[in-house]
């Protein structure tokens, strides 16, 4: 076992070395400030950090101009969501969530997402692994935070009961994937564990609880109560991740009951993203990733 990690370790560095220009580095670290940024409530210096992003990635080619221009497009019409008309509100609302469904699906071509994991093993019993870094998903988090700033929860409310509920569904979670035989017990620390925590946490977690809880799960929660809304929030995340077909579908759905608990009951999107982040690290740290082989 320990060749096995020492062989993949080795190939790991090396494709570190090969496939990262500074253009990547550069790009990719301007994107991650603008989050940060964003996350510390400074709107106007996080647009700046995302318009020096997309210049300087469609001036080394990992954005091309278009995709650059689409993405800016979000950022206003988040802002027209602001409207008193009411038939000008859900057009904008329709507008943006159709323009989220885009870059969350990456249907718009330009967005040259580097491959930083391509068929690596968490461990002997685990499945292969690819993971991209998305220049295109994290700036719904970046629109939401410039404009539409609720998208951080209200802080009106923190009920620890609820938290040690949603903590205790997302453990559970995890043992009846285990009985299932989706995965399996498998204490590791892969080579590359940082990259994908880095990756989960800014680029992925933050992303989609902005967007289902703090956006869609806020909205909705104003027209159809609290626990509509996090039913509708949660199986449109688990929707979302199709691609892993219907077993997939159905974890992410209960995932997301126990996030958008989390983000309710302590007004807080921090809260439920963190959530996630540790579900997923958990998910890797603990048990075979992404399942197990058969």
């Amino acid at each position: 076992m320990t060749s096995f990690f020492l062989d993949r370790t080795d190939l790991l560095l090396k494709s570190y070395r090969m496939n990262m220009p500074l253009s990547i580095t550069i790009t990719y670290s301007l994107l991650l400030f603008a989050i940060i940024t964003f996350s510390m409530h400074k709107r106007k210096e996080g647009l700046a950090l995302v318009i020096l992003t997309l210049i300087v990635g469609s001036i080394w080619g990992a954005i091309s101009p278009f995709s650059s221009l689409f993405a800016l497009a979000g950022f206003i019409i988040i802002t027209m969501t602001h409207t008193k008309r009411t038939t000008m509100n859900l057009t904008m609302h329709m507008a943006f969530i159709a323009w989220c469904a885009a870059l969350y699906f990456h249907w718009i071509p330009g967005f040259h997402n580097w491959q930083v994991l391509k068929e690596v093993y968490a461990g002997p019993e685990s499945t292969a692994f690819t993971m991209y870094a998305n220049l295109d998903k994290p700036l719904i988090f970046c629109a939401l935070s410039f404009g539409w700033v609720q998208v951080f929860g209200n802080h009106q409310s923190f009920r620890p009961r609820m938290l040690l509920l949603s903590a205790s569904g997302l453990v559970g979670m995890l043992f009846l994937a285990w009985g299932l035989g989706a995965i399996r017990p498998e204490p590791t620390l892969p080579a590359w564990w940082w990259i994908f925590a880095l990756n989960n946490l800014f680029l992925t977690c933050t992303t989609e609880e902005a967007l289902f809880r703090g956006y869609l799960q806020q909205g909705l929660c104003t027209k159809a109560g609290p626990w509509p809304a996090i039913a509708i929030a949660s199986l449109l995340f688990g929707l979302s991740h199709y691609h892993g077909g219907s077993l997939l579908i159905a974890f992410a759905s209960l995932a997301g009951i126990f996030y958008g608990i989390a983000f309710q009951y302590s007004s807080r999107l921090w809260v439920a993203i963190l959530f996630h982040f540790l579900f997923n690290l958990n998910h890797l740290l603990v048990f075979t990733y992404p399942s197990a082989t058969m």
